[in-house]
């Protein structure tokens, strides 16, 4: 199976995760604008495979390459996008990121920023 699409930029690292202090330990957790962002990448994936007429069957436990092109307008460090995206496709293309084997990541210098993801199964 090979997935592309293409999607908005998530927010920076920075306004993804948040510390905070529970009983006395500090802790990290996931911001709105994260879990927002998480969300429009489920629906987006969703969409593009009803649309392709593609199933995914989460109880394989198959392993994925992964190709992310960074169309960017101002530069980020290539990594502060990954995490969030790869936890987004957990439940949608696989159960657990551990199953991306092979990440390619590339940056491009572009007028209007977005992401494009390709997936293969392999």
């Amino acid at each position: 199976m090979d997935i592309n699409f293409k999607l908005d930029l998530p927010p920076p690292l920075n306004a993804c995760y948040r510390p905070t202090m529970r009983g006395g330990h500090y802790s990290i957790y996931k911001s709105k604008e994260a879990k927002e962002w998480q969300e429009y990448c489920g629906l987006t994936v969703n969409k593009y495979l009803l649309d392709h007429k593609l199933e995914v069957d989460l109880d394989k436990k198959d392993k994925f390459a992964l190709e992310v092109d960074l169309y960017l307008k101002r530069d980020r460090d290539i990594d502060s996008s990954l995490k969030l995206l790869l936890d987004a496709l957990e439940g949608q293309i696989y159960v657990n990121d551990k199953q991306v084997t092979e990440l390619k990541v590339k940056k491009v210098k572009w007028d209007e920023p977005y992401i494009h993801v390709y997936i293969k199964e392999l």
